[in-house]
């Protein structure tokens, strides 16, 4: 039998009417004083939130090393056979390359937190032992959503900062 990836979060507190004290007004405290619900007649009820990958993605361990996603892990023993053959070198996981650095903002002060790009895997084409072109690899379940358009934003990035195309597996 699976187990569903569920874990308690936290006791939600409702009122008399069934409403979660986040919504209702009369679970709020007065002049600093918590109050039971219980007092007014309320419940606790313990609410489960999913845990896990929105996609349905496998965490994967290979050679003691954790990846993402099934792939992910394929793709690593397809590179580590290729730097193994020569043709590539330095192969890299999660490569961490400076998109914005932090800064000082122009109203209110303080600063702006920099913005990185993490690569899956990067690695240098070699010929003959000696190194050619740098590539950047990310691998891609599906190519929808929020999460791909800020990707799609910073292999923008990576290309005017860096001239590296990165590819998408």
């Amino acid at each position: 039998m699976k187990r569903k990836n569920t874990a308690v979060v936290k006791t939600a507190r409702t009122d008399t009417a069934g409403i979660p004290c986040s919504i209702s007004k009369s679970c709020i405290a007065t002049a600093g004083i918590t109050r039971g619900l219980k007092a007014f007649g309320g419940k606790e009820e313990k609410m489960t939130v999913r845990t896990g990958n929105k996609f349905h993605a496998k965490k994967v361990e290979l050679d003691g090393i954790k990846f993402d996603s099934q792939k992910e892990a394929a793709r690593w023993q397809e590179l580590k056979l290729l730097e193994k053959a020569g043709e590539i070198c330095e192969l890299e996981r999660q490569t961490k390359f400076l998109l914005i650095p932090k800064h000082r903002k122009v109203l209110g002060g303080g600063y702006e937190n920099p913005v990185y790009y993490i690569a899956d895997f990067s690695y240098w084409n070699c010929r003959y032992g000696v190194k050619t072109t740098q590539t950047v690899e990310d691998v891609k379940g599906l190519r929808k959503g929020a999460a791909y358009q800020i990707f799609v934003i910073k292999r923008k990035l990576m290309l005017e900062r860096y001239g590296i195309e990165v590819k998408e597996i």
